[in-house]
């Protein structure tokens, strides 16, 4: 189920197996344009890379809660290389990321 949720700092987080919180305000936009019965898929990926049109890394990492990963460093290492920005990459921060598994998307860039 998805959902909105009164406590914000739960949201990004696991606190139940199935469900996803929403911000309200999110929550209310989503409905305005998600059909009953939309089919949807939901991805698993604890570690999640992205480039911006500015030339900007991000990283994001997660608890892998369910043991699908066998080492998150590996993973990191492959999807930034594979985004092709591995030598634009502060490699210290991205350790430090992988060690607080924080969830929140943050900038890697030199």
């Amino acid at each position: 189920m998805i959902h909105e949720t009164i406590w914000p700092t739960s949201v990004y987080q696991f606190r139940s197996h199935g469900c996803i919180r929403a911000l309200p305000e999110n929550m209310e936009k989503f409905f305005k344009e998600v059909e009953i019965n939309t089919v949807g898929e939901l991805i698993y990926n604890p570690v999640k890379v992205a480039a911006s049109d500015k030339g900007r890394i991000f990283l994001e990492v997660h608890k892998d809660i369910y043991g699908k990963f066998r080492d998150l460093k590996t993973e990191a290492k492959r999807l930034i290389e594979e985004k092709g920005v591995a030598e634009k990459v502060d490699w210290q921060k991205v350790e430090t990321l992988l060690k607080e598994k924080s969830g929140i998307a943050e900038d890697i860039t030199l």
